[in-house]
């Protein structure tokens, strides 16, 4: 770039463009065989510089070069520089961005995505960086050490240990057991075990013993045909 004119309106209708690292330009004309000519403007303590120079024609993406009526004036083989510069730029920024996306992916890669209620087996999907949250907070509030693989260790569901509203107010154990009289068993989480007792009329015990599995009593899909 030279030539600098101070307070000067020289490119108000010459076409606004912007280069591939974001600086705008004002474009005059191409100057052959791979120079743009253009009007740029400054400011420098509060003094408006317009400054004439050029550019080169691979700072400019295709799409622009198409939008100023340039690309028709490159060569074949400049234009071939221009697409192999877009491609090898676009080349990296992927590169850069798998990068990323392995290193946050990899940050914790010594622990799951998802963990085991340690009563009832149910699985439950948990981002790791969640996990190392959560055992840093129980750390703070217990004032103990407990890391995040103790924290996959000794989780538990929200079934089987509700923290969010309204907690458990009962005395069972965390699992039940109900058996039927052709001798199925089943085994659910306290929680869900009261809902359905709940929704029967019943109390848990009296749940328990009247629990009839499928086989015996189906009542999922289509039912048993009297014969």
């Amino acid at each position: 770039m030279n030539a600098t004119v101070a307070e000067t309106d020289y490119f108000q209708d010459n076409p606004t463009f912007y280069s591939r690292t974001k600086n705008q330009f004002h474009f005059i004309s191409l100057q052959q065989p791979d120079l743009i000519k253009v009007w740029k403007r400054e400011i420098h303590s509060g003094w408006k510089h317009d400054t004439l120079g050029a550019i080169r024609i691979t700072d400019v993406d295709s799409d622009t070069l198409k939008t100023l009526n340039v690309w028709e004036q490159l060569s074949q083989e400049l234009q071939k520089s221009v697409i192999d510069f877009e491609n090898g730029v676009e080349s990296v920024i992927r590169k850069r961005m798998e990068v990323a996306r392995n290193s946050r992916r990899n940050k914790y890669p010594n622990l799951p995505r998802e963990v085991t209620c340690s009563q009832c087996g149910k699985k439950q999907k948990i981002p790791p960086v969640i996990i190392v949250q959560r055992a840093e907070r129980i750390s703070k509030e217990k004032q103990i050490t407990y890391t995040a693989e103790d924290y996959c260790k000794n989780f538990v569901c929200q079934e089987c240990h509700p923290t969010k509203g309204r907690k458990a107010n009962h005395n069972l154990p965390p699992k039940i057991e109900l058996k039927c009289q052709c001798g199925h068993t089943v085994t659910y989480p306290a929680s869900i075990a009261i809902n359905q007792a709940k929704k029967k009329g019943l109390t848990v015990e009296k749940y328990q013993a009247s629990y009839q599995c499928q086989t015996c009593h189906p009542t999922k899909g289509r039912h048993k045909k009297s014969s």
